[in-house]
């Protein structure tokens, strides 16, 4: 194929195409795997607090799911134990009620500015990474 301008442009395009791609398929892994550790967190602090148990039970919690989905990875004690602290620091503030709320239908008779602020939350929240987000709660 000739390397004229027109030939290089358009391959030039096509890789911008398949870079905005990728990067939009990181975001919505990102979004996805944000709204999974907030909804872990929240059922662990729930069911931890009803039933009484320890921090203990996150170790057998752990080694449960390995055995039922072994090789998986990311939810060791630790982790999940940063799964609850997640949903415990942003349960009480304004940008918890932003992920509750992505969880929920969408709510009716909002007014367009309160829905721009949300967006505008939602966006920097998502934008975050898991690790970014347990630094910023310390």
């Amino acid at each position: 194929m000739p390397a004229n301008n027109t030939y290089l442009q358009f391959v030039q395009e096509i890789k911008q195409q398949i870079l905005e791609s990728r990067y939009q398929a990181a975001r919505l892994v990102n979004k996805e795997l944000l709204l999974l550790y907030y909804n872990i967190g929240k059922m662990l602090n729930q069911k931890i607090r009803q039933a009484k148990w320890g921090d203990k039970v996150l170790q057998s919690i752990s080694a449960d799911l390995q055995k039922e989905l072994p090789g998986l990875r990311g939810f060791s004690f630790r982790n999940l134990k940063n799964m609850r602290k997640f949903f415990e620091v942003y349960a009480s503030l304004s940008i918890g009620q932003t992920v509750s709320a992505q969880l929920q239908p969408s709510k009716k008779g909002q007014t367009v500015s309160a829905l721009n602020d949300d967006i505008s939350i939602q966006t920097l929240f998502f934008s975050l990474s898991f690790s970014h987000h347990l630094l910023i709660t310390g």
